[in-house]
């Protein structure tokens, strides 16, 4: 299995996720610029993550905020999760996985830069006693920023 983007964005490279709960949506993604090596994408967020299960990236990417969040997020050699708050711009690596528990305004803007795919997207869920993570596979964004073949 490879996983690959399309080569170039356009206005047809948008999609927005529902809140599991109200069936509200909560997220909208732009992709501005996409090629197999580099990408650019824009969201709109206007609640936290529902689940509040974490969740990692098949990418890296370093992205400017505006309006802030406060996230959770696993340290990928602890597995500790620890809240911080994020104001101006966040890093994340593709061992790094997170959720956005709080937003600090009504709608929160990022501007993403993301590097290569490496694989698909997944969540992270402790085992009982916390310490070990487990991963299970996230086919939700295929076919939309990320591609299975």
């Amino acid at each position: 299995m490879s996983i690959t983007r399309r080569r170039w964005a356009g206005p047809h490279r948008s999609f927005t996720l529902a809140n599991e709960y109200t069936d509200r949506p909560y997220q909208t993604r732009w992709w501005l610029f996409d090629t197999p090596w580099v990408g650019v994408a824009i969201h709109r967020f206007t609640t936290p993550d529902t689940s509040g299960t974490l969740h990692d990236h098949p990418f890296g990417f370093v992205s400017l905020v505006y309006g802030g969040y406060t996230e959770r997020r696993k340290d990928p050699y602890t597995g500790r999760v620890e809240e911080r708050r994020v104001r101006w711009w966040n890093r994340m690596r593709r061992a790094d996985a997170h959720y956005i528990s709080e937003l600090h305004r009504p709608v929160v803007w990022t501007v993403m830069l993301v590097g290569a795919d490496a694989r698909i997207w997944g969540f992270w869920t402790p085992t009982e006693d916390r310490r070990r993570w487990v991963w299970t596979r996230n086919d939700a964004f295929v076919g939309h920023g990320q591609h299975v073949r």
